[in-house]
């Protein structure tokens, strides 16, 4: 059934935009398809060449100028085409360019934030985690301000221990959601900044029924966080107190792109959709 409503959900978005419309915005992808080994200074994927500015016409996009991972703590490994952190070890990759700081242009072209000057000022993560065994440790994935840590989403420290999950704003507090999750077990984690409306969230496996509207910050997250903070979003980070394995990540400025549909309307629209199908197939 969750297939039958993905496909649905996929003619329904394709429908929406039209035909000749510009895609989604896809910040980066990234597969770590690489050789075991440490993951600082590896630029494979797509994107994370984001151009943001509407001042840079008509480079608004992707420039070329592809950024690379960077080590926050420890040594970040590669293993066996993932992912690992553990004992605190974690790393970065901007948005666009290998140029970082707050004087870089490279990592300020892809930055998100609420500023008119921006293009996109919302961006969605999605990331394939698998908790090992007796971990209870943080672990998760991070906003960047350029070297600051800003948001956290995931397993915050504070409930590390019951694997719980939840929102955390640095120096600020922690939200918690509901769902508990098993250690050992992949789970598809998406976690949304949302300038426009003022709100972060947090989905755990979403399905073919999960949205978040940008235009009015409806959603079905799992567990959602007020934030008005007026910072950059530079760069995402993924990492851990203890070990996780990490894989197929997505950094984007559209829900559809992680799995989301962009609006509740389009649930509307998918129900009347199964039910001409469904009537279709009566009247065969």
């Amino acid at each position: 059934m969750r297939h039958a409503i993905r496909f649905l959900a996929a003619a329904v978005v394709l429908a929406t935009v039209g035909a000749g419309a510009a895609p989604a915005g896809i910040i980066g992808t990234e597969d770590f398809a690489y050789a075991d080994g440490p993951i600082a200074g590896q630029t494979g994927g797509t994107g994370f060449d984001y151009d943001n500015t509407t001042e840079n016409d008509p480079f608004i996009g992707h420039t070329g100028t592809t950024s690379d991972w960077t080590n926050v703590g420890g040594t970040p490994q590669v293993q066996s085409g993932a992912l690992t952190t553990d004992g605190s070890n974690s790393a970065k990759r901007e948005y666009n360019g290998p140029t970082e700081g707050v004087t870089g242009t490279d990592e300020r072209y892809g930055a998100i934030n609420q500023d008119g000057s921006r293009d996109a000022h919302i961006v969605f993560y999605a990331v394939d985690m698998t908790r090992a065994a007796g971990n209870s440790a943080w672990g998760g994935m991070s906003s960047y301000d350029f070297g600051a840590e800003r948001i956290f989403f995931g397993v915050p420290g504070g409930e590390a221990g019951t694997d719980r999950i939840g929102i955390q704003e640095s120096g600020v507090g922690t939200d918690y959601g509901s769902i508990y999750l098993t250690d050992g077990q992949t789970y598809r984690m998406v976690a949304v900044l949302d300038f426009d409306n003022d709100l972060l969230g947090l989905f755990v496996d979403p399905d073919g029924s999960d949205y978040w509207d940008p235009a009015t910050g409806a959603n079905t997250a799992d567990v959602t966080r007020a934030y008005t903070n007026t910072n950059w979003s530079t760069a995402v980070r993924l990492g851990s107190g203890s070990l996780v394995t990490w894989d197929n990540l997505v950094v984007a400025t559209a829900p559809e792109d992680v799995g989301l549909l962009p609006e509740p309307a389009t649930l509307a629209l998918l129900a009347v959709g199964g039910l001409g199908l469904a009537l279709k197939r009566r009247r065969a």
